[in-house]
């Protein structure tokens, strides 16, 4: 093949490439696992908190059911939004509330809604929006890499379609080689 001008040199370099587009792979494969990990800890982390949220609601539905003003303020008077960003504003002005105005807080204490479980709830909101962040960071890293792996196989497209194209050409005669490349020959 080197009498056609494909030598050491350019088996070097397809074998660069070829290193480089698994590297790349390898990349792509890490940043694609840690992005669902962080994903599943995003989850259980809302899981819980939304699950403690919701008991905590019915809990105060019924102690200020007679006060549609402490509804009002605690937003306890309308329906859940779906959206995670809606979900979580609530929830974070149901126990900012409670941490503020103790009032609320010892009626709901007979319920189990202390000042110590409102405390945990705040530290649980604070996990889940960092959990949430480490996995946006992670996914977009998932995202970038992506790229670079895509450009990084057609590179090595390219180079084997010359690599095949010149050994075609070079070994036409000896067609056992051509097959031990992984070239199919008509018999």
């Amino acid at each position: 093949m080197a009498v056609h001008g494909y030598g050491e040199e350019q088996v070097a370099g397809l074998s660069a490439t070829r290193d480089n587009a698994r590297a790349e792979y390898h990349k792509n494969e890490r940043e694609g696992q840690e992005s669902l990990a962080s994903r599943a800890a995003f989850e259980d982390s809302a899981e819980k908190l939304f699950e403690m949220y919701g008991d905590d609601r019915k809990k105060a539905k019924r102690v200020f059911r007679e006060e549609p003003e402490i509804l009002a303020i605690l937003e306890l008077d309308g329906r859940i939004p779906t959206s995670y960003a809606g979900r979580i504003d609530i929830v974070k002005l149901f126990y900012r509330t409670l941490s503020e105005k103790q009032e609320y807080l010892d009626r709901l204490t007979p319920l189990m809604i202390t000042a110590e479980h409102v405390t945990a709830a705040n530290s649980l909101i604070d996990a889940t929006e960092k959990a949430r962040e480490a996995y946006f960071r992670e996914k977009g890293e998932s995202e970038a890499s992506t790229p670079a792996k895509n450009a990084a196989f057609r590179k090595l497209d390219k180079e084997m379609g010359d690599m095949y194209t010149i050994a075609t050409i070079a070994l036409k005669d000896t067609p056992q080689l051509l097959e031990a490349l992984g070239k199919k020959i008509k018999s």
